[in-house]
């Protein structure tokens, strides 16, 4: 906290609730409140950024990370302004908003790596993609299998809301599709408490949601840093997107969007963890 003067001027309020993670940055009338859904990847981006552009501009926002295909349909429904998505949007998607005479504007905000997680006790170090796509889809099911204990693998994934999923999915697991004994999460910060707890458990996640509650893989040999990732070398890399339907997006709105491609507006994305444009 700074001072009380500038807690007059602005409040945070979080709260986490049936694993979803929400923002409020208040500070105007509810009326002019820019609301951002969708990625929980996203997420960290939007709430350092949107916390630094309240805090320079008076605007009030309203950020909640329920995963990319909710904040897409959200921003369809007009429930929101911006909608966050960890992946590009789908066809399915683009005839929706073709039939609503929604104009979707897309903007490329950051970029990202998907990053296989174990618990820190798994002496697992290093898994091949192959040796990932049979371990999701059920085909390795024993650590043992893999070079680790002899334990059963307890697999875990993101939610079909989920850009991450999507993303992993296609990359990674098509045409096996995840196994049926998977715990589907339905955010990111989930998945790293879930895997977290589990010596058994394997996850994904973002690169900005690496911390020390939980161990990272190497994938191909290749380990996910920022180098890595800003030069292709890592083997699950992608786009971090914002989306807004340009026939009825404000100026505030506008203006914010501009401020994400700004120099400050990057800075978010690399305080949050990702790499910057």
């Amino acid at each position: 906290m700074r001072t009380t003067g500038f807690i007059k001027k602005i409040f945070f309020f979080i709260i986490i609730c049936s694993g979803s993670l929400a923002l409020l940055i208040s500070c105007s009338k509810k009326s002019d409140r820019i609301i951002i859904r969708g990625s929980s990847t996203v997420l960290p981006i939007a709430i350092k950024a949107s916390e630094m552009y309240a805090n320079k501009y008076g605007t009030s926002f309203s950020v909640t990370g329920t995963g990319s295909g909710d904040g897409i349909a959200a921003l369809m429904s007009g429930l929101c302004d911006i909608a966050m998505s960890s992946r590009s949007i789908q066809r399915e998607e683009i005839e929706v908003a073709r039939k609503k005479n929604i104009d979707l504007d897309e903007e490329i905000i950051g970029y990202d790596m998907i990053v296989l997680i174990v618990h820190p006790g798994n002496p697992v170090k290093n898994l091949s993609i192959e040796q990932i796509r049979a371990i999701f889809s059920g085909h390795i099911t024993n650590w043992e299998e893999v070079g680790g204990k002899p334990m059963n693998i307890v697999v875990a994934s993101r939610d079909s809301s989920s850009g991450t999923q999507s993303v992993f999915s296609r990359r990674i697991i098509r045409p096996e599709g995840i196994a049926r004994n998977a715990i589907m999460l339905p955010t990111s910060g989930a998945m790293v408490y879930a895997v977290a707890g589990n010596p058994k458990a394997i996850g994904y996640v973002g690169f900005g949601y690496i911390n020390n509650t939980i161990k990272t893989v190497t994938v191909n040999g290749i380990m996910a840093t920022p180098e890595n990732g800003t030069n292709g070398l890592y083997p699950i890399s992608r786009k971090l997107y914002i989306y807004v339907n340009k026939r009825k997006a404000s100026q505030k709105v506008l203006t914010f969007m501009d401020f994400l491609m700004s120099e400050d507006g990057q800075k978010a994305v690399r305080d949050a963890g990702f790499l910057p444009l």
